[in-house]
């Protein structure tokens, strides 16, 4: 999505703020941004879903960090929602479990993830290459659907801020109907 927008806008200057939700949604109330994207079970006030999907366990293909107990996870920071969905899917379960990254970015998770240190809660759409879903033999907790949501500032924002939504949603609508 960034590249054909970076293609047709050239001279925009796109500058990724790679936070949780709930510190995007205050830079985006404070002006701090243009506009963010955001996953949340359900979408808040203002929001727009651009696609559904599956909170899904990943891990190393046939990986075995799941057998172990307690059960070993990578998370990015304590205010990520994914953290707090299996948190309270593992609480349900009866699974004990043990925290493996803390604070980590998305690559320290994959790494944890790719070298079978531990298994994470991820988007299913958004598994890289190298990982996996985990089946149900793995014996986890089901996780909750989650969206992929779309916020403007509540002013509507910037021209060019328009014109990137604008994009995404072209871009979203355009993959979800070829997956169809």
């Amino acid at each position: 999505i960034l590249k054909s927008f970076n293609r047709a806008w050239s001279q925009v200057n796109v500058v990724i703020v790679p936070l949780s939700t709930p510190p995007l949604l205050v830079a985006l109330a404070a002006g701090e941004i243009d506009l963010t994207l955001t996953t949340q079970e359900k979408v808040g006030e203002g929001g727009e879903v651009l696609m559904a999907d599956t909170l899904a366990w990943a891990g190393a293909p046939d990986g075995r960090a799941h057998n172990n107990n307690p059960l070993p996870i990578a998370f990015g920071d304590k205010q990520c929602a994914f953290r707090a969905s299996a948190l309270k899917a593992l609480a349900g379960a009866g699974r004990e479990w043990r925290s493996v990254s803390e604070e980590g970015n998305m690559l320290s998770i994959y790494a944890a993830l790719e070298a079978d240190l531990a298994v994470g809660p991820l988007l299913a759409s958004a598994i890289p290459d190298g990982l996996v879903v985990l089946p149900p033999e793995a014996q986890l907790p089901a996780l909750p659907s989650f969206s992929i949501n779309m916020y403007l500032p509540k002013s509507g924002g910037s021209e060019i801020g328009q014109e990137l939504a604008r994009h995404i949603r072209e871009q979203f609508h355009a993959r979800h109907h070829r997956a169809a």
